[in-house]
């Protein structure tokens, strides 16, 4: 009987095409040396997951307004083949406040979100929504904000170690879907898989990177947890459900504390900690692809930065 959903299930996500995976991106090189004085906080804290988890698509349309921002300290600039010639994927840092923060958008007219039709025909699954769910590739906000890209250092930590948060991170399956559909934990850190459904999902996780573990398993009820520990980064590390295909998370694996994921109107703020240096920022999204913005901090002052992805 099990067999014959998971057969099912697999046939209707292969026909609505709905089997997802990160868009594939060239990385983009920073140009112009920006600056941006960040305070010296003491010593880097644990983060928490910070995600939006939204699962339905968003109405608004971006305008011609987004476009990458006039540089005042430099940009970091990049313009994928499969953009319009008269956008740009960038970003920058300017001083301000005592925190690194900023927010991203989306540059061009995302595609329409598609509805999930067999999540609504699964006996176990149609009840627990009274509407269409939607995918999640691009949830735009106000102003163009840019849900779930995935903001951290890049560079400029190498050698360092920071302690692990006391806490486990948290992914749950609910009304089968992963909630948050994009997070982020340091490597090491243990992540506590969770079901909250009343019935068997499966985790399927295959690595990527050497020394990561791949695992596989199933959770029959509701109330089920498996702790599960990615040791080496890896961005995105991808779990997906056999049981339900359409079902999958990714999860940003950092070897740091000073990441984000931006929140339903593309804001993030990295926690306090970072020290006088010179770094360089990597927004990453699922879709939208990937920008470095070059950040210099100092403990005179914080960084705000803007940055600018396209739709591929």
């Amino acid at each position: 009987m099990v067999t014959g959903i998971i057969l099912l299930n697999l046939f209707l996500a292969w026909k609505f095409g709905l089997t997802d995976k990160p868009t594939p991106t060239t990385s983009t090189t920073p140009t112009g040396s920006g600056t941006a004085p960040a305070a010296h906080l003491g010593a880097g804290g644990g983060h928490g997951n910070t995600a939006s988890t939204g699962s339905g698509a968003s109405a608004h349309t971006p305008t011609a307004a987004a476009t990458a921002p006039i540089a005042a300290q430099g940009t970091a600039t990049a313009t994928p083949a499969a953009a319009v010639a008269t956008e740009k994927s960038g970003g920058e840092a300017v001083p301000g406040g005592n925190r690194v923060k900023g927010s991203v958008t989306l540059a061009g007219t995302p595609p329409v979100e598609k509805q999930i039709t067999p999540i609504t025909k699964d006996p176990n699954c149609g009840p627990l929504h009274s509407g269409p769910v939607m995918t999640r590739n691009y949830l735009i906000g106000s102003n163009n904000g840019l849900a779930n890209v995935l903001v951290y250092i890049k560079s400029g930590l190498e050698g360092k170690t920071f302690p692990l948060p006391g806490a486990a991170a948290v992914i749950d399956q609910k009304g089968c879907l992963y909630e948050p559909y994009v997070s982020g934990v340091i490597a090491g850190q243990p992540v506590d898989i969770k079901n909250s459904d009343n019935f068997m999902h499966n985790v399927n996780f295959a690595a990527s990177i050497a020394g990561n573990q791949t695992f596989n398993f199933a959770q029959g009820s509701a109330g089920m947890v498996n702790t599960k520990t990615f040791t080496k980064p890896e961005i995105f590390a991808k779990m997906q459900c056999n049981v339900h295909p359409w079902m999958f998370v990714f999860i940003g694996v950092v070897a740091h504390p000073f990441f984000a994921i931006t929140d339903k109107d593309g804001n993030f703020e990295l926690p306090a900690g970072l020290t006088a240096g010179d770094y360089v920022l990597e927004l990453v999204h699922l879709k939208a692809g990937k920008v470095q913005v070059p950040l210099k901090t100092s403990p005179e002052g914080g960084a705000t930065v803007t940055g600018v992805l396209l739709v591929q």
